[in-house]
């Protein structure tokens, strides 16, 4: 799986690249796919080389902690622990729809 990156724009260089800093480091990339006007300060997605997207100072930080989350932190919730319930007929709709969803990925895949 390939994760974009997300940068602040420091400079913009010449032949429509920008010079970013994500992660401890400086990239370059390019604006070939991107069509609104940038400047140094904007948060940006950069994949492959090139800015996807500009992002909000919030959607920044909010992807850089998803990015910094770690395994081993405990974020269940009570909700998460609790089964789904079909309140007509009390069964437990959690196990069903895992199988459900197996069943339907197995028989795609079947000859």
């Amino acid at each position: 799986m390939c994760l974009g990156t997300v940068g602040l724009i420091t400079a913009m260089g010449p032949d429509r690249c920008v010079a970013v800093r994500a992660g401890g480091r400086d990239i370059t990339a390019s604006l070939l796919t991107f069509t609104d006007t940038l400047e140094p300060g904007d948060w940006v997605l950069v994949h492959s080389g090139l800015v996807l997207a500009r992002l909000t100072e919030q959607e920044a930080r909010d992807a850089l902690e998803l990015r910094d989350f770690t395994p081993d932190r405990d974020l269940t919730t009570e909700r998460d622990l609790t089964p789904e319930r079909d309140l007509t007929t009390d069964r437990d709709l959690t196990t069903e729809r895992d199988l459900t969803a197996e069943r339907d990925l197995t028989a795609e895949g079947a000859p």
